[in-house]
């Protein structure tokens, strides 16, 4: 075993033994309010296996850190879905169209902006 392969062993025992785990960002749709994101938050944040989870009831979007071998996306999602809410890995596609829509909300109120600074 060549000595980058040894550090990058060694590196992944020590994820393994100081906990840091693998990210992922959830589409969670049902949300109506605060309060339905904060109980998301808190199905995930109870779950054996994540250790940080976040929600973002604007966006529609949960963000977890979770050690895989403690627990699986389907298991995540099915809690989830047992608090009543619908849920699926964000794609790529959805992501990406996230930032155009914010780009072109950015670019109309620059426009209007600036129509009603010469008008």
């Amino acid at each position: 075993m060549s000595r980058a392969e040894k550090a990058r062993v060694a590196n992944d025992d020590i994820r393994r033994d100081v906990g840091v785990g693998d990210e992922i960002e959830l589409s969670v749709s049902g949300m109506t309010c605060a309060s339905c994101a904060a109980r998301v938050e808190r199905t995930l944040s109870r779950h054996p296996g994540v250790e940080e989870a976040r929600v973002n009831f604007a966006a529609n979007r949960a963000y977890v850190t979770y050690r895989p071998q403690s627990v699986s996306v389907g298991e995540l999602e099915e809690a989830v879905a047992k608090a009543g809410y619908h849920v699926a890995p964000a794609s790529a596609e959805d992501v990406e169209a996230e930032g155009l829509h914010d780009r072109d909300q950015k670019l109309w109120w620059r426009l209007g902006l600036s129509a009603g600074l010469s008008g």
